[in-house]
């Protein structure tokens, strides 16, 4: 997620007398997610004034006017009118208030099964909204705690929200607190829980590769756990056995761990060649990420990697 320093104008809403608001519109204003424009942003007016009766001038005086045969002014006579400002209703939607409603989330009276609809809502915009470093920092626990607190009460159909809470907050995460991820990849929760989770630990250290191999052990040790439940001939029959297995890899080479060795030497027991080939493209994609960063990824990491590279490719 791309982070910038300022407090970002996501939409801007304009309630005039001409413009009435939804249902929808209303109840994200009264959550507070929309708020007031402090100062009326000039590029916001109504429309001309024009009576179509014959030749019209505009009666806000702009100086357009508008006939049948004929029309004109100073400005576009069909466009806004300067004179006509929309000066006391607009609403404004920034990165801000989208953050400070976010994390009031928890706070709100619920069943403790669902979120409100409209958590959902602002969750799902989230994920495509850039958010301040500090704002990240706040918001990354409460969104992986709100999946961890509604994961298991979501079917497979609805954890739309629940993945997004997890993938936003985890990339939101500088990898010395990637352990935040640990309580979702405990086994029990719903299969897309876990394997979300999975991925994204892949994702923080394929974006911010370890310093050295063999840390971060608490994670290691359930990723690894996770690896070897699914590295055997039966598992990775179903596709998303197979796709956890997959991710539980490349995080483990991602995390710079030797682990990923004996991983990889239970890929070739398994003598599936779709399997092995795939793994090995998930491999060599990590390796030419890292080759294609301004920054050279540490020594230790690199050669792992090509370790684990080599022995696959042999088979």
């Amino acid at each position: 997620m791309t982070i910038h320093n300022e407090d970002n104008i996501l939409k801007t809403l304009i309630i005039s007398d001409a413009t009435k608001k939804t249902d929808e519109m209303a109840e994200w204003v009264e959550w507070g997610v929309w708020k007031k424009a402090p100062i009326v942003d000039p590029r916001f007016h109504g429309g001309h004034g024009y009576t179509y009766e014959g030749t019209s001038d505009c009666k806000f005086g702009c100086g357009c006017f508008m006939g049948e045969s004929s029309s004109g002014g100073p400005v576009d006579p069909f466009g806004s009118c300067p004179k006509n400002p929309y000066n006391n209703n607009v609403m404004e939607l920034t990165t801000l208030s989208l953050a400070q409603a976010i994390l009031e989330i928890d706070s709100l009276d619920d069943d403790g099964r669902s979120m409100p609809r409209m958590s959902e809502k602002l969750i799902m915009l989230a994920e495509d909204t850039d958010f301040t470093v500090e704002q990240s920092e706040k918001l990354a626990p409460c969104l992986l705690g709100l999946a961890l607190k509604y994961c298991d009460n979501y079917d497979y159909q609805s954890s739309t929200p629940i993945l997004s809470c997890i993938r936003t907050g985890a990339s939101m995460l500088p990898r010395e607190k990637a352990h935040d991820l640990i309580p979702l990849l405990y086994a029990g929760h719903n299969v897309k829980t876990s394997l979300v989770a999975v991925k994204m630990v892949g994702r923080i250290f394929e974006a911010q590769p370890p310093d050295k191999i063999n840390g971060y052990t608490d994670l290691v040790d359930v990723i690894e756990k996770i690896a070897n439940s699914l590295l055997n001939p039966w598992a990775i029959e179903a596709p998303q056995a197979a796709a956890q297995a997959h991710l539980a890899i490349y995080a483990l080479a991602a995390m710079a761990s030797s682990k990923v060795l004996t991983a990889i030497e239970k890929v070739i027991e398994i003598d599936a060649n779709w399997f092995t080939r795939s793994t090995r493209r998930d491999l060599l994609d990590l390796q030419g990420y890292w080759e294609s960063q301004d920054e050279e990824v540490a020594q230790g990491p690199r050669e792992l990697l090509a370790k684990a590279i080599s022995i696959i490719e042999k088979e």
